[in-house]
């Protein structure tokens, strides 16, 4: 991994996973464009993708479900895997619940008037 930089995918259901930057090839205008994360056989229907944004392994992000649920954990933590990996439980979510959104939670140099 040269880049140190990871696409961050999280469905809904609460599966996820790092993929490298490498791992994604350009493509041109008006070519299909790759696969970043295949959804768990038989919840294809009721799964969605949350998150899908670029992090480096020393991020952290906020998980929020549809109940309030947060959750704050370290990108790190998270298996890296294939594009055609599913993922692996990144929050567990309970019936009638699902993750909402994903945010990268800023670091301290990074927040206005903070200091270093």
């Amino acid at each position: 991994d040269h880049s140190g930089e990871y696409v961050l995918c999280i469905t809904s259901n609460g599966y996820g996973k790092r993929v490298s930057t490498n791992e994604f090839r350009k493509t041109g205008r008006g070519l299909i464009g790759v696969i970043a994360i295949k959804f768990k056989k038989g919840k294809e229907l009721d799964d969605k993708l949350s998150c899908f944004c670029v992090v480096k392994s020393d991020d952290e992000i906020l998980v929020n479900t549809a109940k309030g649920v947060m959750v704050r954990q370290q990108v790190k933590q998270i298996a890296s895997q294939s594009r055609s990996g599913t993922g692996v439980v990144v929050q567990k979510v309970d019936d009638g619940d699902q993750i909402t959104s994903v945010s990268v939670v800023p670091r301290n140099n990074e927040l206005d008037g903070s200091e270093s």
